[in-house]
């Protein structure tokens, strides 16, 4: 009777009490030890049972038996049951192992007994005080789940909340299957994905209770005492309209439709399993309900207890950080005008990670015409308005599934398009720009986006975004933003006023002097006078005897320099582009002939010779000219090696007219270097042939004294003829001249071997007639595409196919 009870009994071992009482230690025989001092209450524990219990005969209800081999009962007497009494008292503690087998309703008044003796703080509760929660937290409130993390943690915010501060909740009592860490490569426990699913489709995105129960210090570094801890709060969710919590009556889900309690319907699917409390503090409110609930699951033999593997999950193409492979995707992202697609990452209010179920894909998504500030991170800290822009889109985005278009892809392999909350209206786009947590990227909407759906939602996305600027909210609440806006806008309209000023075409006549590719030529201007035409440095270069001079040494020449150089027994100028050596002792050069424009590589210096001053001063007589408006593959592929072809089948050796529509410098090539020229190469109109000459009619005789007009007149009324008639039958008989041949430009893109890229309605504002004719390359451009001729033979190109152009 006095052996001491082992710490996991909720019952009773032989004839003491169903709580785990203090105990006084039995002397031993051998050799008497010192005399110990009695636990705190021990004598009187001991003799509450004894004077109740010795010597009378009592009922036992056998519950289980512990690791010791101890049979564990619940002791009843007539007067009611010791183990009631024994924790009302406060002699006693419940032992939440040993409650496995006690029947819950008897378990749940044991629990009961205890919370009396630990708000009277009776005896061995005398100095209790309830285990402190999170300073300023409340012990029940209203919530919004954000995100599930797992099968049993959840990230919710606060209903009315307006800073969206996330709190990390873990369901109470219930451990589900661990996550895979692709990090560490560790794999996932079975049943853990579908475990998170649950939880995601059950609370994601709903309103509900939540009830904190119990709070945990857990090391950040397993296995490491001194490590630094982290507060971990456990807590039960309840969904519903009210979202209050069910009544711990022992009964399972399935009996009652009107719980809603989170880890109950988790358990139900046999998703996650029970753990055991070590104290009553540590323990959900309604874990014996819970644990009803796995006990039904286990014998339906679902999910965990199923004792078959789980179906595999969907395999999904991570496409993020391959570009290349990201862009295969484009076409099939962009045939369909949306796509049904999940948030697994939100990095920016406006840039997340997204699944394409339909696809089989997961990449980067950004909003084409928006872009929220960024929030913090380990190497930065915030921009303003970028910590909450990113939790608002948290709030409303994470794991959800919405609806995207995409209309284009970047360099990166990053998805641009828009995006629609099925459930809500409105674009995401203007719930961002109205709340002032993101500004319109007008670089992107009006460069890349001409003409598009969202292009034309453009207008109304600036007139958001400036009524929030004025209302001051979200990032537009400081005032340096504002400035920094204000100062940034009037600084690119007057750019984009000096950059878009439109002049007239400039006109000149030329011969091609050398085709770098389908889309770029060398020129020479024919009406150029000396000394800066072709013939006058032609007739100074030949007038160079070819051993007048001795050749230099290699080491005199230098990059950039421009120098005589011997091609075919003549002398032509030539630059210095690259200097290399094949050996120690050899020294090689590639050159670029400024009056031809070709290039060579692999040049001795014995090729070489220096150049007088006044004859490399005058600037290079072949005009580097690329085809206005067009956009044509390198030579290396089949359709680029056919636009040379034919560009040199239609200009080679013929004098053109050349439109001069713009130039553009080379932010790569050397300091002074000429620009290069945007042209419409036009063939010379063929001189029409005079109009021909009607039949002269014989001059009327007429008296003198009879006027001329008489006799017209007479006539008139002979021939019934007006003088209107006479000129339209006198036109009829002019042959009208033929329509004026399409320009080079305009017979490429007609062939379909170049295309209109979409910066050419930008650049076409630069010059008057740019519009028209970008409006004709691209009527011609359909045609071409609808044909199937030349790079339209296989199918569209789109244009994020810049990179091949």
């Amino acid at each position: 009777a006095g052996a001491p009870p082992p710490a996991s009994a909720e019952g009773v071992v032989a004839s003491s009490s169903s709580a785990s009482a203090s105990t006084t230690k039995p002397e031993e025989k051998k050799a008497a030890p010192p005399a110990q001092q009695p636990e705190p209450f021990a004598e009187e524990a001991r003799f509450f049972v004894e004077s109740r219990l010795l010597h009378r005969e009592v009922d036992l209800k056998f519950a289980s038996i512990d690791r010791f081999g101890n049979a564990l009962c619940v002791v009843s007497h007539a007067a009611g049951e010791i183990a009631r009494e024994l924790l009302k008292m406060g002699f006693g503690k419940v032992a939440e192992p040993g409650l496995a087998g006690v029947d819950p309703k008897e378990a749940a008044a044991m629990r009961d007994a205890e919370k009396v003796a630990k708000a009277a703080k009776l005896r061995l509760w005398r100095g209790y005080e309830p285990p402190a929660l999170v300073a300023g937290m409340e012990k029940e409130f209203e919530s919004y789940v954000v995100e599930a993390l797992s099968g049993d943690q959840v990230a919710v915010v606060k209903s009315g909340d307006d800073s969206l501060n996330e709190i990390r909740l873990q369901l109470s009592s219930v451990r589900a299957p661990r996550l895979g860490n692709p990090r560490s490569q560790r794999a996932g426990e079975p049943w853990s994905f579908e475990a998170r699913e649950s939880l995601r489709k059950l609370a994601v995105g709903k309103r509900c209770r939540v009830r904190v129960e119990y709070a945990k210090e857990f090391p950040l570094v397993a296995g490491d005492p001194e490590s630094k801890t982290q507060q971990r709060i456990f807590a039960s969710l309840s969904l519903g309209k009210d979202a209050s919590p069910p009544t711990n009556n022992g009964a399972s889900a399935s009996s009652s439709s009107s719980s809603k309690d989170v880890a109950e319907l988790l358990l139900l699917e046999g998703l996650v399993s029970t753990v055991p409390p070590r104290t009553s503090d540590e323990r959900a409110e309604r874990f014996d309900a819970l644990a009803a609930a796995e006990k039904e699951a286990k014998a339906k033999k679902v999910g965990l207890h199923s004792g078959k593997p789980p179906p595999p999950p969907p395999k999904t193409l991570d496409l993020t950080g391959d570009a290349k492979r990201a862009r295969a995707y484009l076409p099939f992202l962009t045939r369909q005008k949306s796509h049904k697609a999940f948030v697994e990452t939100v990095f920016t209010g406006s840039r997340l990670k997204v699944r394409f179920s339909g696809e089989n894909c997961s990449l980067v998504f950004a909003l084409a015409s928006c872009r929220s500030p960024a929030p913090a991170s380990a190497s930065r800290g915030a921009e303003a308005g970028g910590d909450a822009a990113r939790s608002y889109a948290r709030r409303y985005l994470t794991q959800r599934t919405i609806d995207v278009s995409v209309a284009d892809m970047d360099r990166n392999g990053v998805a641009l398009g828009s995006i629609s909350i099925p459930s809500q209206e409105g674009d995401w786009e203007r719930r961002l720009l109205s709340r002032g947590l993101a500004r319109v990227d007008r670089r992107r909407a009006e460069q890349q986006l001409p003409g598009s759906e969202l292009g034309v939602k453009f207008k109304a996305w600036c007139d958001v975004e400036a009524s929030a600027r004025e209302r001051r909210v979200g990032l537009w609440s400081d005032q340096a933003n504002v400035q920094d806006f204000d100062r940034a806008e009037a600084e690119k309209s007057s750019a984009r006023e000096a950059a878009t000023r439109a002049v007239a075409a400039k006109t000149w006549s030329a011969k091609i002097a050398d085709i770098v590719d389908g889309a770029t030529v060398f020129a020479h201007d024919v009406d150029a006078k000396s000394p800066n035409s072709f013939a006058y440095v032609s007739s100074k270069m030949r007038d160079r005897a070819p051993g007048s001079a001795a050749a230099d040494p290699a080491g005199v020449y230098k990059r950039n320099l421009v120098v005589a150089a011997s091609f075919d027994g003549e002398w032509c100028r030539a630059k210095i582009v690259e200097k290399k050596s094949s050996s120690q002792t050899t020294t090689l050069f590639k050159l670029r002939y400024l009056d031809y424009g070709n290039t060579e590589d692999d040049v001795a210096p014995d090729r070489l010779r220096h150049l007088e001053p006044a004859l490399a001063a005058i600037p290079p007589t072949a005009i580097e000219c690329s085809l206005a408006y067009l956009a044509v593959t390198a030579l290396d592929d089949e359709n680029g090696e056919e636009a040379a072809r034919t560009l040199h089948a239609l200009a080679w050796g013929k004098e053109l007219t050349v439109e001069q529509h713009a130039d553009v410098f080379d932010p790569s090539a050397a300091k002074g270097s000429p620009p290069k020229r945007r042209v419409v190469l036009k063939f010379k109109q063929p001189t029409p042939p005079p109009p021909p000459h009607t039949k002269d009619k014989a001059p009327q005789k007429t008296s003198s004294s009879e006027p001329a007009s008489s006799s017209s007149g007479s006539e008139e009324k002979k021939t019934g003829d007006t003088e209107e008639d006479e000129k339209k039958d006198d036109a009829k008989d002019v042959e009208q001249p033929p329509p004026p041949p399409l320009s080079v430009n305009e017979r490429l893109v007609e062939l379909g071997l170049a295309r209109v890229p979409r910066a050419a309605h930008r650049d076409a504002k630069r010059c008057e007639q740019g519009p028209a004719l970008v409006e004709k390359l691209a009527a011609l451009e359909q045609q071409a595409r609808a044909k199937r001729s030349g790079l339209w033979q296989y199918g569209d190109v789109d244009y994020s196919d810049d990179e091949k152009f």
